[in-house]
């Protein structure tokens, strides 16, 4: 999908989990994805925290090459911080789980469970659970390519652990072996 209907996906998922009083956490790779999903999200005028320290140390680089994101990261947040309408990102949310409770403590147990995980990735196409942001081309010209360069074996990775089996088996049809990290 062009990325403006991905970005508006955002938007509206974002929308529709702060009128029902959840918390968006947009589960994203903490080099690139995370940074645009950022810029994104923080035109909705509610605060961005950013869930864990390595998304947090790439958005300082990203600043330092002109980029205006304006993210907290989640250790200098305060309790009065989080409230209503404030959006998440992070690469894991059982990470970002164990983070909140070290910053907030027992006040973190009332926040989790409003929590309201959106996977930015393009597997997602696949399955429906989320939204097919990626930061490369699409699983058919993937193939594609992958046919082209004939190798004798494939290794790839995806936070999506479903993604392997579809990929493990079309490369299987396609002769190739393949491994999945």
């Amino acid at each position: 999908p062009k990325r403006r209907i991905l970005y508006e996906a955002m938007i509206r998922e974002s929308m529709k989990c702060i009128n029902l009083g959840e918390f968006p956490l947009f589960k994203a790779y903490s080099l690139g994805k995370a940074q645009e999903a950022i810029l994104i999200l923080q035109k909705l005028k509610y605060p961005v925290i950013v869930g864990n320290y390595t998304t947090s140390l790439i958005n300082e680089v990203y600043r330092k090459y002109g980029y205006d994101i304006r993210a907290y990261n989640l250790k200098d947040v305060s309790l009065t911080m989080i409230k209503e309408g404030t959006i998440f990102v992070a690469s894991d949310k059982n990470s970002f789980g164990r983070n909140l409770k070290k910053m907030l403590g027992y006040e973190a147990k009332k926040f989790l469970g409003k929590i309201r995980e959106i996977f930015l990735s393009g597997w997602t196409i696949l399955s429906g659970n989320g939204i097919p942001l990626s930061g490369h081309c699409g699983y058919d010209r993937l193939l594609n390519y992958i046919k082209k360069a004939s190798p004798s074996e494939v290794y790839f990775f995806s936070y999506d652990r479903g993604s392997e089996v579809f990929l493990s088996k079309d490369l299987k049809e396609m002769g190739i072996r393949s491994k999945f990290l």
